[in-house]
């Protein structure tokens, strides 16, 4: 028990998407998964690597966990590796038509100082599949998915400048919405 260390702040923003690994991998923002190699429908050095904001000295030599949640949607089995900062990497099978949570614990390299404390994910063989609910967490032990809590925050934002509700319902609304407000500035 001395050793656990449970973190569970998700550090990636928007990992709430699913993204289906076929023939065409696209997102058009630049600071969370870019394609390191591609070599698809074979899969051969086909990898992901996941970004984020942490970086700078202070974060060298800290335990994370990542996790992301993989279903294998193709006709033969899935291996794929993981790592954190090019340290500890972790395999895994998914066979055909199932799903698996992998999880990878590492102490960040030198590369957190200058870069990011950035995940990989290797396909070692190829087959098509969806990925979802990536988390990178302090600690050794990894939870449940969770957003961002900027992620959350932006909700927020979203609902208060929306034009769903006219400003009569609102106003009904308003105990619900104090309750709402209160969280947000507890995870400010």
């Amino acid at each position: 028990i001395d050793d656990v260390q449970v973190g569970s702040r998700n550090y990636f923003l928007k990992s709430d998407e699913i993204y289906q690994i076929g023939t065409v991998f696209n997102r058009t923002d630049d600071y969370e998964i870019s394609v390191v190699s591609a070599n698809v429908p074979t899969g051969d050095n086909y990898s992901f690597r996941f970004a984020n904001r942490l970086k700078g000295s202070l974060n060298v030599g800290k335990t994370f966990t990542f996790s992301i949640t993989i279903k294998n949607t193709g006709n033969t089995t899935l291996k794929l590796a993981s790592r954190i900062t090019d340290n500890e990497t972790q395999e895994v099978l998914v066979a055909s038509g199932t799903t698996e949570r992998l999880k990878v614990t590492a102490i960040s390299s030198e590369a957190a100082a200058t870069q990011s404390v950035y995940c990989d994910l290797i396909v070692l063989e190829f087959s098509a599949f969806t990925m979802s609910e990536w988390k990178l967490e302090s600690g050794n032990r990894a939870t449940d998915w969770s957003p961002a809590p900027e992620d959350i925050l932006f909700q927020i934002d979203t609902i208060v400048d929306d034009d769903i509700f006219s400003a009569t319902e609102k106003k009904k609304l308003l105990p619900e919405w104090s309750s709402i407000v209160n969280e947000r500035t507890s995870l400010e």
